[in-house]
């Protein structure tokens, strides 16, 4: 019989005895020594290799019997099946496979143990995807488990690894339902497949979740990247405690689904993966994003529409979060926007990203940066590069970090290419505009800043009033009169040019 199946190959010798008057049935045993099986570990065998195999099937009543299986230290199985009935109706069974694996029949179903140091699902699910179009497969059918108890060591799914794993599942119709308890995941998961070869839908509400690694993140957008739309599942997830490689990004809502677009780009239908809902909220901030991943012109790639609102209540403490610490004290306020990109949704492509944004921040202040680290970007904005050629009077504004009131303006992207003519800057003593670009993707600038001195102390002057009136009154209306060409000549304008590592500033002379 095993010689019907396309993965067991080459002879082997047996012995059988057959109890045609008792109880015993039909006992077959061997060493399997000259027969190769080409399953996924752990039941890949070389011909070579000795297992030894005891196969019973024993009859109960006139229309029970069991079948029982006991492979090396690998694997055992016990059924109790219908007679005489085809395809076989199989009551009860248990799978078990691992060295400690023992037999224990559940009250009604098939149900499998597993304890091994290791499993690569993706090896099986491919191995099955590919049985299951073998005739043999409608055979086999009867005798998988609905139910799966489970500890590992490691187990690998979409190339990636999780470690010291506990999982229950079961299947109730076409749903799989999932307890899981490993290292980096924590949870609820609920996969429910849809008709008509579509993809299904995956549910899941986890305590926590962790990307640990570049690589895991990597290996993901890949598959994200590499998979045919069709596949992908809808998701309704819910992450309690998300961290993406050591940055914890707070609780994350995500409710996405597949769906069919007909008539798309005047080619008949297509297919895309849209973002209903995506929220990531912490103590600091509150994200919420609408989307799309839909195709493109070009056939082999899609594109992310994203449109996306942040409020921040502190955005020192919200870069600190994402890795970026000393970078800004305070901050609070709102940045919103629409972008699109054409690759991952889990990866900005910044030669591709497109769109516009709109920034409004108060009360924060720039610290001094390293423009080599993580907040080169943010050296941007802070002007650190200033001092050198400022006089005494705005030296200070700039040195220890630029405190504002306020940071206003709106930018649009194209290509990768950030650029606005009306981003501004105002503290107690200055007033900082820019215009120009900043190229994300080869981290360059070309900017001109104007930076205007705020000589507004009518405060000291009416409280010089009222201490000593004429000499007062007399201080005040000359501020009034004095300061617009007092202003205009303590304005600068600068040029910022260059990489952001080492950005080349020059005095623009009026």
């Amino acid at each position: 019989a095993w010689q019907s199946l396309p993965y067991i190959k080459g002879s082997k010798a047996y012995q059988f005895d057959l109890d045609l008057q008792g109880n015993n049935g039909l006992v077959i045993e061997s060493s399997l020594v000259g027969l190769q099986i080409d399953l996924p570990e752990p039941l890949a065998k070389p011909a070579v290799a000795e297992w030894p195999l005891r196969y019973t099937q024993q009859n109960l009543s006139d229309t029970q019997d069991r079948l029982t299986l006991q492979l090396a230290d690998r694997a055992t199985a016990a059924f109790i099946r219908s007679r005489g009935v085809e395809p076989a109706q199989v009551g009860r069974g248990n799978l078990a496979f691992g060295k400690s694996a023992q037999i224990v029949l559940p009250d009604q179903g098939v149900s499998a143990q597993v304890r091994l140091d290791q499993l690569d699902v993706d090896v099986w699910l491919a191995f099955l995807n590919k049985a299951s179009t073998e005739p043999s497969s409608v055979a086999i059918a009867p005798y998988l488990p609905t139910q799966i108890a489970t500890e590992l060591g490691s187990l690998t799914v979409a190339n990636r690894q999780f470690e010291q794993i506990v999982l229950g599942a079961s299947k109730l119709g076409n749903i799989w339902r999932m307890n899981v308890d490993a290292k980096d995941f924590n949870g609820y998961v609920e996969y429910r497949p849809y008709a008509n070869a579509r993809a299904g839908q995956l549910y899941a509400r986890l305590k926590r979740l962790t990307v640990p690694d570049i690589k895991s993140k990597s290996e993901i957008v890949k598959l994200l990247v590499e998979a045919a739309p069709s596949t992908l599942p809808a998701l309704d997830l819910v992450v309690e405690e998300f961290e993406l490689i050591g940055k914890k990004l707070g609780r994350v809502e995500v409710s996405a689904i597949n769906q069919p677009v007909q008539a798309y780009l005047g080619k008949g239908h297509a297919q895309e993966w849209r973002l209903e809902k995506l929220t990531i909220s912490n103590p600091e901030s509150e994200l919420k994003a609408t989307g799309a991943w839909t195709p493109t012109n070009d056939t082999n790639a899609r594109s992310v529409d994203l449109q996306f609102n942040l409020d921040v209540t502190d955005s020192g403490d919200l870069l600190a979060r994402f890795g970026q610490p000393a970078t800004l004290t305070g901050g609070k306020g709102n940045l919103q926007g629409r972008i699109t990109w054409v690759g991952s949704p889990l990866a900005l492509h910044y030669p591709t990203l497109t769109g516009q944004v709109k920034l409004d921040m108060s009360k924060g202040q720039f610290l001094k940066l390293n423009p080599g680290n993580a907040g080169r970007f943010m050296s941007v904005l802070s002007l650190q590069a200033l001092p050198k050629l400022l006089k005494l009077d705005f030296r200070d504004v700039f040195s220890d970090g630029f405190a504002f009131d306020n940071i206003t303006g709106e930018a649009h992207m194209t290509e990768g290419v950030l650029s606005s003519n009306n981003l501004q800057m105002k503290s107690v003593l200055a007033l900082v505009s820019i215009n120009g670009s900043v190229d994300l993707a080869k981290e360059t600038q070309n900017l001109q800043v104007r930076v205007q001195p705020d000589l507004n102390t009518s405060g000291a002057s009416l409280l010089a009033t009222l201490i000593n009136p004429v000499a007062g009154a007399t201080a005040y209306f000359a501020q009034l009169i004095l300061k617009p060409p007092v202003v205009a000549a303590a304005t600068k304008e600068f040029a910022i040019e260059g990489s952001w590592h080492d950005p080349k500033v020059t005095q623009i002379k009026k």
